[in-house]
């Protein structure tokens, strides 16, 4: 049976990121002998911290520990982070030790560059990304990628779907209501989650000229802040400017700060009063709620 090696970046820190790993490592199992892999990052001065933003820089990783955990892998499968001169060194290490080792890069989603570096304090990451990511078609053989891409930065892709391993999950019982779809969507509410695509469905569906026979409810519920301004700005843009809202809100304060519950009521042109609800619900294990939101 061939060996092969799970590689992540400190992937374990996050819930939904370790369920992933742990139904690939579960999936791959199946074929092949695998063993997982963390690459850590130590503890850094903010010294350190300063210096690895230069794009000549590298954020420092323990790739000496892992490159150790290594006996002669037939591949590696490897969870995508930022390059730069360390990372792309690391896979060079591996190739000069075992030349007949496939690397494999998962693109968990593609293009990314908008989503991991839209932002102003993330440019240093994109400085160093846009230097080394086109010498990684030295070292990588393949990108599994969820797009059709037969191809991306010169590196061959293997085209694959996205996915969960459903017997894992058990299925619950609800209570099964006519003329109502309920959905949910339990997430850190990040840009490429694509939740605006459902949000700008149901104003298609509600603005559709016909009356709808169904009434759609949409829950979320995720941690909110930054991670889910992309989500606020698609309410703004695509719905609150063509609904009659009541948006309960901190007065001065950031709205998506708060559990909240925002509830439209719809008046499509030629149709009859239609209410749907969006909740956006707060992840917080205590409930503490900010003194001003209560």
């Amino acid at each position: 049976m061939k060996k092969g090696y799970y590689i992540h970046f400190q992937g374990r820190q996050s819930i939904g990121v370790s369920k992933k790993i742990d139904m690939q490592m579960e999936e791959l199992g199946k074929f092949y002998e695998m063993q997982e892999i963390a690459v850590e990052t130590p503890v850094r001065s903010l010294a350190w911290r300063v210096l690895g933003l230069f794009p000549v820089a590298s954020i420092t990783r323990d790739y000496k520990a892992a490159l150790e955990q290594m006996d002669d892998p037939d591949f590696l499968y490897v969870r995508r982070t930022v390059a730069d001169r360390e990372y792309l060194h690391f896979w060079k290490q591996v190739k000069e030790r075992y030349p007949n080792c496939r690397i494999l890069i998962e693109l968990f989603t593609y293009p990314y560059d908008k989503d991991d570096f839209g932002k102003w304090n993330a440019w240093p990451f994109y400085l160093k990304e846009l230097l080394y990511r086109p010498r990684l078609k030295k070292y990588v053989d393949r990108f599994v990628t969820y797009t059709d891409d037969k191809e991306i930065f010169g590196i061959p892709t293997i085209r694959s779907a996205n996915g969960i391993n459903v017997d894992s999950v058990p299925q619950i019982a609800g209570a099964f209501q006519d003329g109502q779809i309920n959905m949910i969507g339990v997430a850190f509410m990040q840009r490429h989650h694509g939740y605006e695509r459902i949000i700008e469905g149901m104003r298609e569906y509600y603005d559709g000229g016909q009356t709808p026979e169904l009434k759609i409810r949409l829950r979320l519920g995720g941690v909110t802040g930054r991670r889910s301004r992309c989500i606020r700005n698609w309410w703004k843009n695509i719905i609150w400017r063509n609904t009659s809202s009541s948006i309960p809100r901190c007065r001065g304060k950031n709205w998506t700060s708060c559990m909240m519950t925002v509830i439209w009521h719809w008046y499509p042109s030629g149709c009859t009063r239609r209410d749907f609800t969006v909740s956006w619900e707060r992840s917080n294990p205590e409930n503490a709620l900010p003194r001003e939101c209560r």
